[in-house]
C-alpha cells in the first residue's frame, strides 16, 4: 500500500496594499536612478570637448548646487508632510491645489531674486571660491559663464522639485519615472545641440532647458489629475 507522504508547500502571496506599495517604490527607485544619470552624461559629453572641460563643468555645478541644496533641505522638505495631511483630508483637493500654486509662486519669485543676485556677483563668487592655490586663472571666465547658464534654470529646477513633492503626496511615482526618462532624453538631445554652439556652456544651458521641460510636464500631469478629480462623482 502506498503511503501518503505530506509535502509541505510554501505559498507566498502579496496582498493588494503590499503590491501597490512595491509598485510605488519601484517606480520611484527607477526615477531616482534615471535622474542621477544626467550629471554622468554631462561629464561624459564634456570630456568630448577641450581638455579641462570636465573640471570647468564640475566647478560651475558645485557653485550652482550650493543654493539649490540649501533651499531643498529647508522649507521644500517640510511641505511634503503638510501637503500629505491636507491631501488625504479633503475630497476634491482644492486646498491642496491652492497650496501648490502659492508655493510655486513663492519659489518662482525667490528664484528670480536668487538668480539675479548670484548672476550679478558671479565674478566675485567664482574668484573667491576658486582663485587660490593652483587653479588656472584663465579658466575663471569659463566657470563664470557656465555657472550663469546653470542659474538660468534654477527656478525651473526648484519648481520642478515642488511638483515632485506634489506627485509623491498622491502616490503617483509612475509620472515621476516618465518625467525622469523625459529628462534623460531632453538632456542628451539638447547637449548634442548646444555643446556644438556654446561648448561647455552649452551643457549648462541644456540642463536649464531640461529643467524647464520637466517642470512643465509635471505641472501638466498634475493639472490633468485635478481636473479628473473635480469631475469625478
Amino acid at each position: 500500500a502506498k503511503k501518503n507522504i505530506y509535502h509541505p508547500k510554501i505559498v507566498f502571496r502579496l496582498d493588494k496594499e503590499l503590491r501597490d506599495f512595491l509598485k510605488i517604490i519601484s517606480f520611484q527607485i527607477v526615477s531616482m536612478v534615471a535622474i542621477g544619470l544626467n550629471p554622468v552624461v554631462d561629464q561624459t559629453m564634456a570630456s568630448w570637448l577641450n581638455i579641462g572641460s570636465v573640471s570647468i563643468l564640475q566647478y560651475a555645478e558645485k557653485l550652482y548646487q550650493i543654493p539649490v541644496v540649501f533651499i531643498l533641505s529647508g522649507f521644500i522638505v517640510v511641505i511634503l508632510s503638510r501637503w500629505s495631511e491636507q491631501y488625504h483630508k479633503e475630497e476634491k483637493g482644492k486646498v491642496f491645489k491652492k497650496e501648490i500654486k502659492t508655493t510655486l509662486l513663492l519659489v518662482f519669485i525667490f528664484s528670480l531674486f536668487l538668480m539675479a543676485v548670484l548672476a550679478a556677483f558671479s565674478g566675485p563668487i567664482v574668484r573667491f571660491v576658486y582663485c587660490r592655490g593652483e587653479f588656472p586663472v584663465e579658466l575663471l571666465g569659463l566657470v563664470k559663464g557656465t555657472f550663469i547658464f546653470y542659474l538660468l534654470g534654477v527656478g525651473f529646477y526648484l519648481m520642478g522639485q515642488v511638483m515632485v513633492r506634489a506627485h509623491l503626496v498622491k502616490g503617483d511615482t509612475k509620472v515621476l519615472m516618465k518625467a525622469a526618462f523625459l529628462s534623460n532624453f531632453c538632456n542628451i538631445s539638447l547637449n548634442l545641440i548646444f555643446m556644438k554652439l556654446l561648448g561647455i556652456k552649452g551643457l549648462a544651458l541644456s540642463t536649464s532647458i531640461t529643467s524647464l521641460i520637466t517642470f512643465v510636464y509635471l505641472l501638466r500631469t498634475l493639472d490633468i489629475f485635478f481636473k479628473k478629480r473635480t469631475v469625478s462623482p
